[in-house]
C-alpha cells in the first residue's frame, strides 16, 4: 500500500509542477514582441516596453509635462527643477521622492489574446496603480490603459510608436 500511496504523491506532484511550469506566461510565450519599443503617450511622453521577469514591462524615458502642470506651477520652477521629476502624488508617502525618470510603470503578465494582454500600470499623476491592458491596433499603435472596479470601467490611450533616429541622420541634422 505504501508504494501506490507514493506513487500518487510522486504522481500528484509532477503534475502539479508541470501545470505550473506550463501554465506560467513568460515574455517569450507571448505572441506580442511588437510591444518592444519606444512608444508616445497622448502627453509626448516616452514609455519604453521590454521583456521583464514578469513578461513585458514600461519604463518612462523621456518626460513632457502637459501645460497645465507648466501653468501650475510656472515655467521659472519646471526649469529649476531641471528634468529631476518626483513621484509626488504616490499614495505611499515613503514612494514620493523617487525620480519618476526610469519608473517602471507598465508591467504586462497575462496574454488574453494576441492583441490583448494584461497586467497592471501606475498612473504618476494621480499615483495610483490599476489593473492595466494593452491592445495591439497596428505595428505602430496601441491602446493602454487601466480599470477599476474588476475591469468593468476602463480609461486607455492611444500610444504611437516613436520614429527611430538614426546615428546618421543626428550627424546630418546637426552638421
Amino acid at each position: 500500500m505504501k508504494p501506490r500511496i507514493l506513487l500518487l504523491f510522486r504522481t500528484i506532484v509532477l503534475t502539479g509542477l508541470w501545470f505550473l511550469t506550463g501554465a506560467s506566461t513568460h515574455a517569450e510565450e507571448l505572441a506580442a514582441p511588437i510591444l518592444l519599443g519606444t512608444w508616445l503617450t497622448d502627453g509626448q511622453s516616452e514609455i519604453t516596453i521590454d521583456v521583464c521577469d514578469q513578461g513585458y514591462c514600461g519604463q518612462i524615458t523621456k518626460i513632457e509635462l502637459p501645460q497645465d502642470v507648466i501653468d501650475k506651477y510656472g515655467p521659472e520652477r519646471i526649469e529649476a527643477l531641471q528634468g529631476d521629476f518626483r513621484d509626488v502624488n504616490n499614495e505611499d508617502a515613503r514612494l514620493r521622492d523617487r525620480p519618476l525618470l526610469g519608473l517602471t510603470i507598465l508591467v504586462l503578465d497575462h496574454q488574453v489574446s494576441p492583441d490583448h494582454i494584461e497586467g497592471a500600470i501606475y498612473n504618476p499623476k494621480d499615483g495610483k496603480t490599476y489593473d492595466g491592458f494593452a491592445d495591439i491596433v497596428d505595428g505602430n499603435r496601441i491602446m493602454v490603459g487601466g480599470c477599476v472596479a474588476w475591469r468593468t470601467i476602463c480609461n486607455g490611450e492611444l500610444w504611437i510608436r516613436a520614429p527611430v533616429v538614426v546615428a546618421d541622420q543626428v550627424a546630418e541634422n546637426n552638421g
